[in-house]
């Protein structure tokens, strides 16, 4: 017997208690799960099944797309469009407009009485020290003794707070340098964090001192076998 005779004797046979029924199988579903009575024999929730119904017939009725339109809103911007509105780049950073001279500043020679302000950013943390010409302690800070917690004192309110107290207690202690070398270290939050500060209203003091910039961040030529990176997830 072919595969289309048996198909017709089978149909033939087998009683149709369902009608054919449009609807797509998943609204199919969810009729019968709305409707099945429950195994302890007490009566099913009519309001329940009605709201499985409707939901039903509007899963049924109600085309894919315009479903997906309707709860996903589309923003008229592209990708790109977006993020560049979500980013924007202040002026007042600007260190010519600052009176700052990238140049003259990391190619002036080194002075004998220039006092130095150590930024020394990490990934945890952000330390700030202020010495004198013979290396001596002036002011020495960190986050953490602002009373940051844990993964607070690497974020860049903690440095910029860290960076406007130390400039203060500078101030306070009525020191008056002729010169000033900053010596930034590491690429943590607190390295972009302090230098606006310097560069804004909380660095008025110093900014006009300033005579040179370093950068003192660790280089390794070879050395010891670094840490094995981590692996998240």
């Amino acid at each position: 017997m072919s595969a289309p005779t048996l198909w017709r004797s089978l149909i033939s046979v087998l009683p149709r208690t369902t009608p054919i029924n449009p609807i797509p199988s998943f609204a199919i579903s969810s009729r019968r799960w709305a409707s099945k009575v429950p195994d302890n024999g007490t009566s099913r929730n009519t309001n329940a099944t009605g709201a499985m119904s409707d939901i039903a017939d509007l899963l049924a009725t109600t085309p894919r797309s315009s479903r997906i339109r309707s709860a996903i809103p589309i923003s008229p911007l592209s990708p790109r469009e977006s993020a560049e509105a979500m980013v924007s780049v202040p002026t007042d950073l600007d260190p010519s407009s600052s009176g700052f001279d990238l140049f003259s500043l990391t190619s002036a020679p080194v002075q004998e009485d220039d006092y130095h302000l150590h930024i020394y950013s990490t990934k945890h943390n952000t330390h700030i020290t202020f010495t004198k010409p013979d290396k001596g302690s002036i002011v020495s800070k960190s986050a953490g003794n602002l009373g940051f917690k844990k993964s607070q004192r690497g974020t860049y309110d903690a440095a910029y707070q860290l960076a406007a107290y130390v400039f203060k207690a500078i101030e306070d202690k009525n020191v008056r340098p002729k010169g000033v070398e900053v010596v930034l270290r590491g690429f943590g939050q607190g390295r972009e964090a302090v230098v606006k500060a310097l560069l804004g209203q909380e660095g008025k003091f110093l900014r006009p001192v300033v005579r040179r910039v370093t950068d003192g961040t660790r280089l390794k030529f070879g050395g010891t076998r670094s840490k094995k990176p981590r692996r998240l997830g």
